[in-house]
């Protein structure tokens, strides 16, 4: 099974107390560009930081499962019904072998520990 958990604008005490209270085990940083002006906290490194000082993996999949893309299949896209073109493009990376083989990874991980 996989969790889903956002940071919003939560502590890094709560959110770790939410993993915890949850029994996970592995977190999942899907954000392609894991910064925050508003919330430090949750930059990759200090994430990554604070959740291995209390016994979690943080693994950041970003690159292959994040958004913020461009681009896409243009005029050959079959995702045409999205209006934005950042939701389009979004889509097309979606039906990509990146991101399949990612989520395969995803759920590979998810058989062994459980993950947010």
């Amino acid at each position: 099974m996989i969790y889903s958990i956002g940071h919003s604008t939560r502590s890094l005490e709560e959110l770790l107390k939410l993993l915890g209270e949850n029994g996970i085990k592995v977190l999942v940083d899907v954000r392609r560009f894991p910064k925050s002006k508003r919330h430090p906290h949750f930059n990759r490194g200090k994430l990554s930081e604070g959740l291995e000082e209390r016994g979690l993996e943080y693994c950041w999949m970003g690159e292959a499962l994040g958004g913020y893309r461009s681009g896409g299949l243009g005029e050959n896209s079959p995702n045409q019904a999205w209006n934005s073109e950042g939701f389009r493009a979004y889509a097309d990376h979606a039906l990509s072998g990146e991101f399949q083989e990612a989520l395969d990874d995803l759920i590979e991980i998810s058989e062994s520990k459980r993950l947010a």
